[in-house]
C-alpha cells in the first residue's frame, strides 16, 4: 500500500473517473431507450383499433420498433406480458 506514485495515483483516480462517468452515460442510455420503447408500447395499445389479440399487438409494436430505428426490434418478455394484459382488457371492454 501507498508505493504508487503520486503519477500512479493520478492515472488510476482519473481513469477510475471515466469509467465511472462511462457507466452514468451507459444507465442514461438505457433509461432513455426503456422509457421510448414504454411510450412506444403504449402507444401501440392506444392506436390498436380493431386488434385484440396478443400476437397482432406484438406485431404492431415490433413494426413500429422498427419504424422508430430501434437495434432490437423484438418484444422482451415483459413487454409481450404488457401486450397479453392489454388485449384482455381490451377484449373485456369490448368482445365483440
Amino acid at each position: 500500500m501507498g508505493h504508487f506514485s503520486i503519477t500512479e495515483q493520478e492515472q488510476l483516480r482519473a481513469a477510475s473517473a471515466v469509467e465511472t462517468a462511462q457507466g452514468k452515460l451507459d444507465t442514461d442510455r438505457i433509461a432513455q431507450t426503456t422509457a421510448r420503447r414504454t411510450k412506444l408500447l403504449q402507444d401501440t395499445v392506444a392506436n390498436a383499433g380493431e386488434v385484440r389479440r396478443p400476437e397482432a399487438l406484438r406485431k404492431l409494436y415490433e413494426d413500429a420498433l422498427t419504424k422508430e430505428g430501434f437495434a432490437d426490434t423484438k418484444a422482451t418478455d415483459a413487454e409481450m406480458e404488457s401486450l397479453r394484459r392489454a388485449s384482455d382488457v381490451i377484449r373485456a371492454k369490448d368482445p365483440t
